[in-house]
This record gives C-alpha cells, structure tokens and sequence, in this order.
C-alpha cells in the first residue's frame, strides 16, 4: 500500500529525550522530531498504540484533527504513524508553537500579569483570544476530554475523545459514563437547547465552566473555571476592530462550520492522511464490537469491514454530526432568559443583524485558498514528473506543509455561497410556518362562521414533526401539514355571499404563498442561486397582487378584515425578509437588535413619494458605478437596442440619440455614474425618450440584481444596502407593473446635472466653470478688442434684416458700448440675458465667435488648464454648443455691472442695471 501522503513511517522519526515518555495521565507519549513533506523539521509527540487506544480509535484521532483544522487554525494536526509493513502503530501530533496549557486548580498562579493571562485567562482574555471557537468546534465533535491541559490560547490537542458518544466503547469508557447521567449518546447528541447556555451547558466530563468535573476527578478542575461561566453572561468588549460579544464569536463560529462543511472537500483531505487504508475494527473485542453494532448499527457492521474504506466510514460518522449541529443551529429560536440570566438571540436573528460574517468568512476562505494554491505550486515544482501524486521532501525551510493540499481540498466559493443561502433560507423557515398558521387559523375561523357543523381539530390538525426527529431532514418537511378547503354540502349561506366569496380568495391566497415556499425550500442545497430566490419572493409579491385587494374588499366593514390586516402585515414582512441580495448588502446591528424593518409600514409608503424617489435615483448612480464598464455599456446598449431603436416597420419613427449615445460609450473615459448622467442630461424625459427607458429599465434591473454592497464614496462614506434607502417599494412597484417611470426620470435628469457629484460635460459644475473662464477671459481682453468682437457678430447679424423680422438689438449694443462705465463681462452679461438662442439670434452668433477666438487664443497658449480644455471641448461639437447656449441666460444673471478696470487703480461695483440692451 502506498504510504498516504500525510502518513509517516516510523523510521522517520527521531526520538529525543533518550525516548523517555513524556509524563500524561493515561498513555506513554514520547518526545520526536521529523522531517515534514515540505522539508522542515516538524517536532512532536509520538504516541504508540496500547489496549487504551487501538487502532481504530487512533484513526478517530487523526480524522478528528483533519476535520476540526477544517474550521479552526488552532488545532494540533495529528497523522499516522506506520510500520514497513504498513501497519497502523501510532499517532505523531505536531506541536503547537508557545503551547502553554491552561492551569489547573492545584496548579500555582503565576506572579506575572501577562504570563497570569496565558494560563488563566480571564473573561477578556477569552474574548481577545476567541475562545468561543473553541467552545463551538469541541461542541460539534462531541469532546470528553477537554480538561486544562489539552488547552492552551495557542490551540487544541488530544484528539482521543473526539466523537465520545463511538470512542468511549472502543477506548473502555468513565466509571462515570452511564452512572451519574446519561450515556455518552445520548448526552453527546447536539442539541438546540445547549445553545441556551454555552459553555456552561457542555456536555464533556471535563468542560472549561463545570466547577467539579463529571467524574469527580478534582484534580482537573480549570483555575478559571468562574471566567468561563460568565461567558454565558454574554460579555462584550470594546477592541480597536469594534465591539466583541461572546454570543456574536459563538454563532460566527457555528456559522462557518455550518458553510464550510464540504463532504467532497473532507474526503480529499482525509485521503492526504488515510490513503485507502480499509475500514476495519477487529483491533477490537468482541464485547466492543457487539456494544458498537447495537449502539451505531449505521457505522458498524462486520460486512462493512474491507468493504468500505476508513475513510467511508468516517465520512457517515462525521454527516451525521453536521446534521445534528444543523438542525440544532439553524432552527435555533433563541432564549429570552437562560441560567445566567440573560437573553441569547435566535440564530435568524444573529444572521440578520450580522450580514457582514458571510464576506468574514470568505475573505478568511480566500486567504487559506491563496496559500494552499503557494504550497500546491511549490509542490509541483519540485514533484517527480513520472509520480506526481506523491509528496517529495522540498530542501529548505518552509512553513507550507499545513497548507500543502491538493486542489480537490480546496475551498470552493460556489458551495459555500450555497450553503449560505441554504442555512439563511433554512433558518427564516418559522416566518412562513407561522404566516402559513395563521392564515390558516383566519381560514377555519371563517368556514365556521359560515357552516352548519363548525371543524373539529382532528379534521385540520396533522401531527407536525419535531426538530429532535431523525427523519427531520429538510426544512421543507416542517411547511407539510393539512390543508383546509369548502365543503359546498356544509355552508349555511347564498353562493355570492361576500364573505363566502373573501374564504375562497383567501384558500387560494393561502395555497399559492404555500406552493412557492415548497417549491423554494425543496430545491437541494446545489440548485439554490440568486435567480431561485428571487423567483420565490416575485411569486410572493405575485400572490399579494391576485389575492390581496380582492380579499380586502370581500370582507370590508366586518371583523374578519381587521385580522386579515393583521395577516397581511406578516406576510409583507415575509416578502420583506426574503431578499438575499438585500440581506447581504445590508450594514450590521448589534445583534441583539429587533426585526430592523418593518417592511409593511415601509410597503405603505407610496415608490413615488419624494424621499423615496431621490434616495432611490441615488442609490442608482451608486450601483451604476460599481459595474465594470463592460457591463454598464452592455446594458445600456441592450436597452437601446430592445426599448429605443427605431422599428424597421416605422419609417415615420426618429430615434436620433441611438448613433450619439452609443459613440460616446466607446469614447468617453468617464466613469459609469457620469456617463449616464451625461446621457440624461444630454436629452428628453418623454414617455418614448431614451431617458425614460434607461431609468424604467435600468431601476428595475437594479432592485432585482443589485450587487452584493457598494459605497457611497462621494457623499455618504458608507455601504448602503437597499433597504437603507426603501427600495423595497420600488421593488414592489416594479415586480407589479406599477412604477412610475415619468416621475423618476425628471427626478433622475434633474440630479445628473444638479449634483455636486457629476462632473461631465453638462453638468452644473462643467456650466459654472465654463462661464467663469469666458468671463474671466472677456475682462482680460483690451476694450477695443472686445467691441471689434461685438461689432463683427453685429455685422453678420443685422444683414439678416427683413421687413418680416426686424433687427433691433443692435442700436442698444452700440449705445451700450459707449458707456465705458461697464466692464467687458458685464457687457456681455447683459447681452446674453436678452434675446433668443436660435440659430439665427444675435447671442448664437456671439457666442460661436467668441468660442472661435476662444480656441485660437488657447491653441498658441502654453499648457492650458483645465477649464481651457473644458472650452475647447465645448466648441468642438455643434450639439455640446447647443447646450452651453441654453445656459448662457441663466449664468448671465450672476455677473454684476462694474466699472471697468482703468491702467491705474482697480474696478468698484456699482448697482447700476440696464434694462434692455
């Protein structure tokens, strides 16, 4: 058998010490040194087979390791150690660096404060060091050895009594065990309840908060033991990263166990440490044997033995733990006071008020990709080319060896997104059970009122199933129960009778808002994406329109409205709730907070009322802007060519902006956020226009994908969720078919040039400094030279003289210019506030000539600025020249008359107007 990759044999090791044991209180362990895959030299601990840890608990050992560093950085490893002929001997467990082991109560205390905090750390040390991870994993691997000495703050070690309620029968068991409670499993079974008030309620014989172990051995009584029971007061603590509670690091812990567990990725790292070493358990007796195949029928079996592999066994054993901690975790309703006292929040709760831990954990995830992938390339370049699934020592130091994983034990992104969704859909499974309930009370309570016989209990009631049954496997099994329907034969009432009419609504309304939570929660763990879950609460939101209304009205002005009322705010808080990509791109709240919505309230509120329009049009821009701009220009692109072009079949249609638009795209450098304010600003806001189209379908695309989170960079400084901003009313409005696209694009168009944000070509900013450099530039220009100015624009304007259409603007300029009491920009001004700006009027002329000089003075300038550069991309498009001339008038009237500057002295203000020019 070839010797698995992460195996040693014991040649390898190199004992010191002279091979003295290292004292323990149950098995020789020997002090060793080896020379690791990655060529380091790896000191440790050997510890040989006895009668007290055969062969098959040595493995449990090893798996136990493999399976808690999966989760937890700070546990020993532990592998194989092998003969030449192959046969299991022993363990080896790498040493934890700085391993300091927590004091126990006979132990002496050390004088020193800090080296006092490493041995008996009190309840802010164990905040600091996050031993609520500890706590967490020992829960889930069910421990019954975690006594002072297998614990330190660097770590854990002594994996032998992982799994107690199997070890116990193979390693001989506690004289307690059975004695003084129950046996080992049942007591070591995970259950919800214990979440009330860890850690005091774990169940090891020699857990940290018992103040006299289970099995009276006083002698491993922690020194702080009092420190680890007030974490169940849920103390928090103020660090430089924030606020640290002991129930936000407990359910953060569960949480990353719970979408971390990968059985594919599990087997790939167990196969580094067993190879196909066969499942086989003869190393036991036969008493042993028999108390394991009655107690574990599922895991022991005599035909399982060199059928199965070691580690297909081991994967049943460690499912079948997941699913416990699952359905202990997720469905965990909280406790409004435990033992101590205190509250412990509902895991929904935690996960709600604590969006953030999802992207923790991943970034967390990434990092340890990021160095398995280092480790896995080192590898490779070193590996013999004709075995390359075998592991070669690499000739210097290197601490890569815990990473040095092949990439099927990597972690997969995909999975872990989906099991997220699966344990977030999961645990919110009560909102839909209870709303389901009562809709279904409102239902029996009416069907009683109308019929002749009222329904017994045993007609509507279906015996529902338990979290503590093992055929719980599927959050979908705890929706299945009886419906309630009409028995025509039994209504004492007239077939158009409203309230009969409102009962029949309300048996569909009911039955459809069921069908969509089955069809949602049965879909598998794999199948599970963002398309599903919005699918669930669109078909949610689709029920509320077919039902809601009609329902209301049948039973208006009776009693039953006001309880249907009642229902209906729990069912919007249900559609609410149900938005993943809301979830995740919300902020946290202490996690002890309350519903921090309530969606029905906010559903009341009108998608067009003013606070909601401009939040919404900002939080558009926001999103907008965090698109790369291939996606941004695709979309806009799509909705041009599906809502905007002209149809082959109109040839009266005019969609001009189409060709302009989709250039500018290709050209423009902008980021996302001012190109699309560029575009609206750029046109109309009529019901067919462009910009109508781009905001009705680039608002609907955005409730409906909005990325995980973006950052108001430029206003607010913050992440933003949707809800923040009450976009669930325009989401609302736009899965209905209700949303106003008329009020939402004046309102867009208005912001893109208005807001300080936007800085394109047609924005107010661009507009203010583009008049103030040509009125800056006017004053500099010598008298004369400004009046040949006016008078050539005069020129070619009075030709245009007619006995139609009369020039008369002329003579007042003239009078004007001779007044050498008014500065050149205030001459201008005053021009540019009268008339008109049609091709034809004076200031259009003007204004071209006065650009035209403009360019030519800036091109034989050196280095224009900034607004230089503005002017002469202005005056290279007629359509850009177009627009600068509407906003002529309007920052015109910001320019005062002034006396203009004479050779000596400076320009005095004066109230001075002139009434027409």
């Amino acid at each position: 058998m070839p010797l698995p990759s992460k195996a040693l044999r014991y040649g390898q090791l190199v004992f010191k010490s002279a091979g003295e044991a290292v004292p323990t209180s149950g098995h020789e362990v020997f002090k060793v040194e080896f020379i690791d895959t990655a060529g380091e030299i790896k000191k440790g601990f050997y510890k040989p087979l006895a009668p007290s840890y055969p062969r098959i608990l040595a493995q449990y050992s090893v798996a136990s390791s493999v399976f808690m560093s999966t989760f937890v950085d700070r546990v020993a490893e532990e592998r194989l150690v092998l003969n030449d002929q192959d046969e299991v001997i022993g363990t080896a467990s790498i040493a934890i660096p700085d391993f300091k082991p927590l004091l126990q109560w006979t132990d002496p205390t050390p004088t020193d404060p800090q080296e006092k905090e490493l041995v008996c750390p009190s309840v802010e040390s164990l905040l600091l060091e996050n031993f609520a991870e500890f706590i967490a994993i020992l829960l889930t691997i069910g421990e019954d050895d975690e006594h002072p000495k297998n614990i330190s703050t660097r770590g854990l070690i002594d994996r032998d009594m992982s799994f107690y309620d199997i070890t116990y029968i193979m390693k001989g068991g506690r004289l307690s065990d059975s004695f003084l409670k129950d046996p080992p499993e049942i007591l070591m079974r995970i259950r919800g309840s214990q979440l009330d008030n860890l850690p005091n309620s774990l169940p090891g014989t020699h857990s940290p908060a018992r103040t006299i172990p289970a099995n009276g051995n006083v002698t491993k009584i922690y020194k702080n033991f009092a420190e680890f029971q007030k974490l169940a007061t849920n103390p928090s603590l103020l660090t430089e990263k924030g606020t640290i509670s002991f129930q936000d690091q407990l359910f953060h812990a569960f949480l990353k166990q719970l979408i971390l567990f990968d059985p594919e990725l599990i087997r790939a790292r167990l196969e580094h440490y067993f190879g196909d070493i066969k499942f086989d358990y003869s190393c036991l007796d036969e008493k042993q044997r028999s108390e394991l195949k009655r107690i574990h029928p599922t895991y022991f079996q005599p035909k399982f033995e060199g059928q199965e592999t070691f580690i297909d066994h081991m994967m049943k054993v460690l499912y079948d733990r997941y699913q416990q901690l699952y359905k202990a975790v997720v469905f965990y309703p909280g406790c409004p006071k435990n033992e101590s006292g205190v509250s412990v929040v509902s895991f929904s709760d935690y996960l709600r008020n604590k969006p953030s831990a999802f992207g923790q954990i991943m970034s967390q995830v990434d990092n340890k990709n990021e160095k398995m992938k280092q480790a896995w390339d080192a590898h490779q370049d070193v590996s013999d080319k004709k075995n390359d699934e075998d592991f070669i020592y690499i000739k210097k130091p290197s601490d890569m060896d815990a990473f040095l994983f092949n990439p099927n034990a990597w972690f997969k992104s995909v999975k872990i997104e989906q099991r997220y969704h699966q344990v977030w859909r999961d645990s919110l499974i009560f909102l839909i059970k209870d709303s389901l309930s009562q809709a279904k009370q409102l239902t029996k309570e009416l069907i009683d009122k109308l019929s002749i016989k009222p329904i017994v209990s045993s007609q509507t009631d279906k015996i529902n199933i338990t979290l503590d049954d093992p055929t719980l496997i599927k959050a979908a099994q705890l929706l299945e129960e009886n419906d309630l329907d009409i028995d025509p034969l039994t209504t004492n009432c007239d077939k158009e009778n409203s309230i009969l009419l409102g009962l029949q609504e309300l048996i569909n309304f009911r039955k459809s808002l069921k069908k969509a939570a089955l069809d949602y929660y049965k879909l598998e763990r794999h199948e599970l994406t963002i398309e599903k879950n919005q699918e669930f609460y669109q078909l949610i939101s689709a029920a509320i329109g077919n039902y809601e209304n009609k329902i209301h009205q049948y039973l208006k002005g009776t009693s039953w409205s006001i309880k249907f009322g009642e229902l209906m705010s729990k069912i919007l808080n249900l559609y609410g709730t149900f938005n993943l990509q809301r979830h995740l791109s919300s902020v946290d709240a202490p996690i002890e907070s309350k519903v921090r919505h309530n969606y029905a309230e906010l559903l009341q509120i009108p998608h067009t009322h003013e606070s909601v329009v401009s939040e919404a049009i900002k939080a558009l821009f926001d999103w907008v802007n965090k698109l790369d701009k291939e996606t941004f220009n695709g979309a806009i692109s799509s909705i041009i060519t599906e809502y905007y072009s002209a149809s082959s079949l109109n040839i009266l249609s005019n969609r001009y902006r189409e060709e302009p638009v989709t250039q500018y795209l290709k050209t423009s450098t902008d980021n996302n956020a001012n190109k699309l304010a560029f575009i609206l600003s750029s046109g109309g806001h009529s019901s067919t226009s462009l910009n109508t189209q781009l905001i009705k379908h680039l608002m609907t695309l955005f409730v409906s994908k909005t990325i995980s989170s973006y950052t108001v960079s430029s206003i607010e400084d913050k992440t933003l969720g949707a809800i923040d901003v009450n976009l669930i009313s325009v989401e609302y409005a736009c899965e209905r078919g209700n949303f106003n696209e008329n009020i939402y694009t004046l309102h867009a168009i208005k912001y893109a040039k208005e807001d300080q944000r936007f800085t394109h070509l047609y924005s107010d900013y661009s507009l203010t400094r583009f008049n103030k450099w040509m009125y800056k530039w006017v004053d500099s220009l010598e008298r004369s030279a400004f009046e040949d100015i006016i008078k050539k624009a005069l020129k070619e304007y009075e030709p245009l003289f007619s006995f139609f259409s009369r020039r008369q603007r002329g003579e007042n300029i003239n009078q004007a210019l001779k007044d050498k009491n008014h500065s050149n920009s205030g001459i201008l001004a005053n021009i540019f506030t009268q008339g008109e700006t049609n091709s034809s009027s004076f200031n259009t002329i003007l204004f071209k000539l006065l650009l035209k000089i403009m360019q030519t003075t800036i091109s034989i300038s050196k280095g224009p600025n900034l607004d230089a550069q503005l002017v002469m991309q202005v005056a290279r498009d007629d359509i850009h020249i177009q627009h600068y001339l509407k906003s002529l008038a309007t920052y015109a009237k910001d320019q005062t008359w002034e006396l203009r500057p004479a050779l000596t002295g400076h320009p005095r203000s004066i109230t001075t107007n002139v009434a027409v020019l």
